[in-house]
């Protein structure tokens, strides 16, 4: 009986957002707190994330492609040198769960809804490869592209604005040779440019369609070069997927995304975890 009420009445102050927000700071003023449901790179939830509480396919996907992700860790078969510095990559994984689901998804959600003959997807910024595994993994057919763009190389201050400038020499430790190794298993459907953008952005190897695109280069004038090269190449039904937009330090890429797309068809939806998707329409 008391088991039934209590059950009743946590219901009712979930059902209510006031209620639980005062219920909540009334057991943190009593010290009654519960760890939270997930936490991590500035994002904490009470809310049981979907890789523990869903029972979808594309959740239970998800969750397999990360227990590879860590087994490959342990045996050093993906080695991610833009952390190398981190005491302990299984609690760092741990706290990019959220973001790297955000990537899985939206890979895995634009292979069905964008117009394309095949599923064809971008990196802008690719690093190691953490993010491009991820949604390598989200692909559900076996026919499908994927190029990756980035300099493998420091960054340069004149491609840098002043409030980036910190930014001038960093991902320095970057190597192709190390990502092709970590996204072997992938290797038959990818295509590596090495280069900065927008110069390499000639030619005729680049995709004519575009199902998603990932943007991650921590710098507002790479980014617009790149929206402004492959925005019509985005196919209807397709996503962009910004890793910058949100976090602190960035408001110049923000400011830049929200400027390119006044006018344009599509949505965007700025998330929690500081990344931000475009839905085109």
């Amino acid at each position: 009986m008391l088991k039934t009420l209590k059950s009743r009445l946590t219901r009712a102050i979930y059902a209510n957002p006031n209620l639980h927000m005062r219920f909540s700071g009334l057991n943190r003023l009593l010290g009654r707190t519960t760890p939270p449901a997930f936490s991590g790179w500035g994002m904490t939830t009470e809310s049981s994330p979907p890789w523990v509480a869903g029972q979808g396919t594309l959740d239970r996907s998800f969750a397999a492609a990360n227990d590879d992700l860590m087994k490959r860790l342990c045996e050093g078969t993906f080695l991610p040198t833009q952390f190398r510095e981190e005491s302990s990559l299984e609690e760092l994984m741990k706290q990019l769960m959220w973001r790297h689901y955000l990537v899985y998804w939206s890979a895995h959600y634009a292979s069905k809804s964008a117009r394309t003959e095949k599923p064809t997807l971008v990196e802008c910024g690719v690093c190691d490869g953490l993010t491009a595994f991820f949604a390598c993994n989200g692909q559900s057919s076996a026919d499908w592209r994927f190029h990756l763009y980035d300099a493998w190389e420091g960054m340069e201050g004149e491609r840098l604005l002043a409030s980036e400038k910190s930014l001038k020499g960093a991902y320095a430790f970057l190597s192709v040779e190390n990502t092709k190794r970590n996204l072997a298993p992938f290797q038959d459907h990818l295509t590596y440019i090495k280069g900065y953008i927008p110069d390499t952005l000639t030619g005729d190897e680049h995709p004519a369609q575009v199902s998603w695109m990932h943007i991650d280069m921590n710098s507002a004038k790479a980014t617009l070069g790149a929206l402004e090269y492959f925005y019509d190449r985005i196919a209807p039904g397709g996503v962009i997927l910004f890793d910058d937009y949100g976090v602190v330090g960035y408001s110049d890429t923000s400011a830049t995304v929200d400027t390119f797309f006044e006018g344009r068809r599509g949505v965007l939806f700025p998330t929690p975890t500081g990344q931000a998707m475009f839905f085109k329409l």
